[in-house]
Parts: structure tokens; sequence; C-alpha cells
């Protein structure tokens, strides 16, 4: 299998990598679409984001989906050859903040400031995402008395999103503006940083 690797900054990679076999209650996927997404880009265009910086080879590409291609041990909800969409986000279930449906703890900066300036008195902006730490426009903030909260990213949208396309409910084709193969993967990244020409940006794996 091939994957799309980050080294550092303007490093990126095509290389195989070894699949392990699924352990009991996973399964395996063969992917067929990917998403480039923000932090991806934010990957290979800095090495990082924030605190958060590329230290060893790491595989990019959390918007996948694929088929089932084998069933570990126990797995009876799946079949081979299902269909499926990958969510990264794994919360434990156990935990404090999961009992209390907290599962997850984009924008630039010029995005932000224009829609402080679009809002009007006393609405409420949210942060969505990680984007590096940026200037906000505190008097506007102030004197329309806006309120701000941050959310780190999705958990239950996702299934929610995904249910609306498996009924027809939403269309996203129009948003899809390039797809390119795994081998034209360094270029379907420089056209995906470059928002003059690209919306959204897909990897087709296989």
């Amino acid at each position: 299998m091939r994957a799309i690797v980050i080294h550092k900054a303007k490093d990126l990679r095509i290389e195989p990598i070894e699949v392990a076999a699924p352990a009991a209650g996973e399964v395996q996927i063969r992917m067929a679409m990917g998403g480039i997404c923000g932090s991806d880009l934010h990957y290979y265009n800095h090495g990082g984001f924030g605190t958060i910086q590329v230290r060893e080879p790491m595989i990019l590409g959390h918007e996948v989906s694929g088929f089932i291609s084998a069933l570990g041990a126990g797995v009876d909800d799946f079949d081979i050859g299902d269909l499926v969409a990958v969510s990264p986000s794994r919360p434990c279930g156990q935990c404090w903040f999961c009992e209390n449906d907290q599962q997850i703890h984009c924008g630039t900066a010029a995005a932000l400031a224009s829609g402080i300036a679009a809002m009007r008195p006393r609405g409420v902006l949210i942060q969505l995402g990680l984007g590096g730490d940026m200037c906000v426009p505190m008097q506007a903030v102030t004197a329309k008395e806006l309120e701000i909260r941050g959310s780190f990213r999705f958990h239950e949208e996702f299934k929610q999103a995904v249910h609306f396309m498996q009924q027809v409910k939403i269309d996203v084709k129009p948003i899809i503006s390039h797809v390119f193969g795994i081998e034209d993967a360094v270029q379907g990244f420089e056209i995906a940083n470059d928002r003059r020409q690209a919306m959204k940006a897909q990897i087709r794996f296989s």
C-alpha cells in the first residue's frame, strides 16, 4: 500500500507501507478517496501548527473513505466491500468529557476579522479548528458586545453529515474542485494551497 508521508515542510513523499491484518474488533479499509484539509496544508507548508510539529515521518490524511477489505475477529456489523467514511475522532467513551457529551476539546486571521466586521451586535462567533495564534480586533468585539467561542473539531456531526449524504439531503460534489491521483499528490497540495482556484481538492488512492 502507498501512503502520503510528510517528513518536514515542503517534503511530501509517496512511500510504500506495510498494512497489518486487522485485530479483534478492527476492520481493514482499502482507501479510495481522501480530502486535503487545512491541517494537512499546515503540515505541508510549515511542518505543523503551533506547538504541534512534525518530529518524525507522518502519514497525512484523515478525510478518507474506502471499502472494507478485511474483518477482524468479532466484527459482525460490517461486510467485505462495504463503503465507509472514516471519522478521525476517537473518544474513549468513558471519561468525564465523553459522559457529558464533550467528546471534542479554521479559519485565518483575515477571515476571523472579516467575520467580526460582518456580525451584528451581541452575536456569537465560533472559531472552529486550529490555525495558529492570531490577532483579534478586540475593540470591535467589545464595541459590539460579541461572544467568541472555540470549538476544536467535530464528533457527532460526522455521522450526521454522512447520513445526510446517504439520504441525498445534501450534495457535496459541487465543492470538490480538483481530484488528483496519489502519484500527483504534491501537485494536489500545491493546488489546494491556492484558494483562487481550489475549493476542495481530493486524492484518489485507487
